[in-house]
């Protein structure tokens, strides 16, 4: 790898890191229902997501609930995916949009739009488990057939009838789907 290269990842990482550092739960949840903000393991993330872009067909990307866009920031300028992302809390909507991310004001509960994308991160929005069960089956039901899931401290797995396992580590609560 180049040392352009090397810098440009290693700048990324600092970014990421820090701005995860800055917004950890900066914001106190409004509902408790839902799970403040917290950063999630970038290494296990990083590689779940290749592992879900070897399986996807596109490369639309989406983050539910995603806070600050830290693995938003991730997705994009380290793949090139097309990352769009939304939450509910405005502080993290007007943060993610400060780093040129596509990012919207949304509920998942009520979001329109799972189909549209060839991956769907999911990082448990939903501190109340049966909240969060619900979500999950809103986002199995609404996602396109052919699209790719990684879902990090899930409540449940999504049916097999409908889904290929791709990963499945149920000891911490994640993996990787791909709809049937």
């Amino acid at each position: 790898m180049s040392t352009a290269v090397t810098t440009r990842v290693r700048d990324l990482l600092t970014t990421v890191r820090q701005l995860e550092r800055a917004w950890q739960k900066r914001v106190p949840p409004d509902d408790d229902r839902y799970t403040p903000w917290m950063p999630s393991d970038v290494a296990q993330y990083l590689v779940l997501l290749i592992e879900a872009m070897a399986e996807a067909s596109g490369d639309r990307f989406l983050e539910v609930g995603c806070g600050p866009g830290t693995k938003m920031l991730l997705a994009r300028d380290l793949f090139g995916l097309d990352v769009k992302g939304f939450d509910r809390v405005p502080e993290y909507v007007a943060a993610a949009r400060e780093h040129g991310l596509d990012v919207v004001l949304h509920d998942a509960l009520h979001y329109p739009g799972y189909r549209d994308f060839d991956i769907v991160f999911l990082n448990r929005p939903c501190r109340e488990p049966v909240l969060e069960r619900e979500l999950e089956r809103t986002v199995w039901a609404q996602m396109r057939r052919g699209a790719v899931l990684i879902e990090m401290n899930c409540e449940m797995r999504p049916p097999e009838e409908r889904w290929l396992i791709i990963t499945d580590d149920w000891e911490s609560k994640r993996g990787i789907w791909y709809k049937l």
